[in-house]
């Protein structure tokens, strides 16, 4: 997800959505249930920026609970890289500039370790959002054992406006009017 430019009022905000939306399909639940993954196009939005949602629904009782899974698809931009900003998005191509270049020995450790994923976006939020997508996937392949639902909710323009949540809640309120 790093690899995707999803840099706030650029087109990478729509690039990421359908990244996104492309693996949550992929999903042998979400193909049987394709009516569960949920885009929502941003209103007036030149950039065609979406909310993305997939809905789990448990199997082991008819339990209405959910959980929300959410999370933000963009990321601030990338000047403060300076001269290593063209490997924003690329982390293994990051870490091996990073290991050019003086670096304080803590960093240098974390770098060395292998560890950690260095990219724009990595921590803030793209591992969560992975996190959140894997943990999907693998709880639709036991729906039967699973008591209560999840949504998943991921959205663009966080980092500034946070229009996608904003509108996203009428989606939320509206599969909650339906689920009750």
């Amino acid at each position: 997800m790093v690899a995707v430019s999803s840099v706030n009022t650029t087109k990478g905000e729509k690039d990421i959505g359908l990244f996104i939306e492309d693996y949550l399909r992929a999903i042998p639940y979400f193909n049987e249930h394709p009516n569960q993954v949920i885009v929502q196009t941003l209103k007036n939005d030149k950039l065609e920026r979406r909310n993305v949602f997939a809905l789990l629904l448990g199997q082991k009782d008819k339990n209405s609970q959910t959980i929300i899974f959410h999370g933000h698809t963009d990321t601030v931009g990338v000047e403060d890289y300076g001269a290593l900003s063209g490997y924003a998005f690329d982390c293994d191509g990051l870490a091996e500039q990073l290991k050019q270049i003086e670096l304080s020995e803590e960093v240098k450790k974390d770098l060395e370790s292998g560890e950690y994923l260095f990219g724009r976006g990595a921590c803030d939020m793209k591992s969560g959002d992975a996190v959140f997508m894997i943990l999907l996937k693998e709880l639709s392949e036991h729906v039967d054992n699973l008591s209560g639902n999840i949504l998943l909710s991921l959205n663009p323009v966080e980092e500034n406006l946070h229009t996608g949540i904003i509108e996203g809640i009428e989606v939320i309120e509206n599969l909650k009017k339906n689920m009750t």
